[in-house]
């Protein structure tokens, strides 16, 4: 069965560091772009191999939509026992995006509906052209979020507007979910892929294991993370150079 992912690594020159992006591109037309146990499967993969040969990654879709959710059709020919573990597998490999010890960047072109915005849930930043839509729709069809997307959604936009949105089960449009904080960036479509890497190079160009702290900073870790960071060779090298101006 052929892949829903086209992986690609980029390289760009910024001064002295080569800055490395690793760009996946899904596409499933056939299934509008939906997530299944395969996909899953296939996405962990290619989230291995960025964390371990990138610097960052950016995140895109062709056809349709970005992404429709969960394959429902999928799911239910399978049953509840298999069905429950299906989804369970696509909430491991979200919650994988979620905690990649790298930089992440989704670059929405197309809309992204239900489970869609879930996915979405799991990158750092998320630029999005004016035209899209995101659809909280899970309510229409009697469904509740089911890959950890509402608690990453609630600490993105707050208990209150998550449950009006999730309530009123609407799609609302790049500029709303930019002024509710659903996204960070609306982009021109003409230099979104341009605009998605400068992004990527910003990111791409800072001290690496601080990206990690970051991601996986608790209230308990932090202190005794900042102090490993202090006297690591990123923070010397950074500190030596900021010295030198």
């Amino acid at each position: 069965m052929k892949s829903p992912f086209l992986f690609q690594i980029h390289v760009i020159e910024h001064g002295d560091r080569r800055v490395r992006v690793g760009h996946l591109l899904f596409e499933d037309s056939a299934s509008r772009n939906s997530l299944r146990v395969s996909t899953a499967s296939e996405l962990l993969k290619f989230l291995r191999r960025a964390e371990k040969e990138c610097d960052v990654l950016l995140f895109a879709a062709v056809g349709p939509v970005f992404c429709s959710g969960g394959n429902l059709r999928d799911h239910d020919a399978q049953g509840p026992a298999k069905g429950r573990a299906a989804n369970r597998k696509i909430a491991a490999a979200l919650n994988a995006l979620d905690g990649l010890a790298i930089p992440t960047v989704a670059l929405v072109e197309r809309d992204a509906l239900g489970g869609g915005v879930e996915l979405l849930s799991a990158f750092d930043f998320i630029l999005a052209t004016p035209h899209v839509l995101l659809g909280f729709w899970q309510r229409r069809l009697g469904l509740s979020f089911g890959w950890g997307g509402g608690a990453r959604l609630e600490g993105r936009i707050g208990v209150g507007r998550l449950k009006r949105l999730a309530l009123e089960a609407r799609a609302v449009s790049a500029g709303e979910a930019l002024e509710v904080g659903l996204i960070d960036q609306v982009v021109p479509t003409w230099s979104a892929l341009g605009d998605a890497l400068a992004l990527c190079l910003r990111l791409g160009s800072l001290p690496r294991k601080s990206v990690a702290a970051m991601k996986k900073r608790t209230p308990k870790n932090e202190r005794a993370v900042f102090e490993k960071l202090w006297f690591g060779a990123d923070h010397k090298a950074a500190l030596g150079r900021f010295l030198s101006r």
